[in-house]
């Protein structure tokens, strides 16, 4: 994965994952319990709604990639003939 392209705040993950789906890898999901407690870190309203339209940058760039072939942050996928 190009992770050197993806930001480094909340939308990181988004990224990744539009990445792999890109790519053609598989995902899955492994549970992981987690306590949050009140001194941890947490997301403010601004904060918040930046990461909502930051979601949305990546997934409107995912379907604008997918037409030219490539993206910001989405390779040019070559395919073996």
């Amino acid at each position: 994965l190009p992770l050197e392209k993806n930001s480094d705040d909340f939308v990181f993950d988004n990224q990744m994952l539009a990445q792999i789906i890109w790519l053609g890898h598989p995902i899955g999901e492994i549970t992981c319990p987690a306590k949050y407690m009140p001194e941890a870190s947490s997301i403010n309203f601004q904060r918040s709604v930046r990461y909502g339209l930051g979601c949305l940058k990546v997934g409107i760039e995912f379907v604008i990639a997918r037409w030219r072939g490539q993206g910001s942050i989405f390779p040019r996928l070559t395919h073996a003939a």
